[in-house]
């Protein structure tokens, strides 16, 4: 993208780099890239690699605006997959998933479940289905009963009409 597109669309206030990395460029400019900092030469891609990176780049933008025009129509069904390994999340694959649910429950319980709609609370069971409680620390287990205890409330919760 040359200036002139770049600044049309995103225009020219930017925020400078300090006074650190303005330093650290320096020093990597000047330092000769023999032995371990040999990684720190630049080598130029070549027009394969550019080719490469803006045909993937036009399919991301292919593909993003196919799934907002899908969004936007309202006839969504997005698979629940973790974006970082590409299976379906399930309990215990991956700490981050189990982990953001735990933090879902907690701030659901703490707004009185008002946020929930019909689709999230089916969600969260399905995944808490099938998920045993987690070995670790007396604050691991602590956390786990505090869970559970809010998925019990979340279980009795009457659905919002948020759909």
């Amino acid at each position: 993208m040359n200036k002139v597109n770049y600044y049309s669309e995103f225009g020219k206030k930017r925020q400078k780099p300090g006074i650190f990395a303005t330093v650290l460029s320096l020093f990597i400019r000047i330092v000769p890239k023999i032995g371990p900092l040999r990684a720190l030469k630049f080598k130029e891609p070549g027009p394969v690699a550019e080719k490469l990176y803006i045909e993937s780049f036009d399919t991301v933008i292919v593909n993003y605006a196919r799934a907002l025009k899908i969004c936007r129509s309202g006839t969504s069904n997005l698979p629940n997959i973790n974006f970082d390994t590409g299976n379906l999340t399930t309990p215990g694959e991956y700490g981050l998933a189990d982990k953001n649910y735990d933090l879902l429950v907690a701030n659901l319980e703490k707004k009185d479940f008002k946020l929930l709609n019909d689709g999230l609370k089916e969600n969260i069971i399905d995944f808490y289905a099938h998920r045993a409680a987690p070995a670790g620390s007396r604050k691991i287990m602590r956390a786990w009963v505090k869970t559970t205890e809010a998925l019990q409330q979340l279980r009795q919760t009457k659905q919002n009409s948020l759909n």
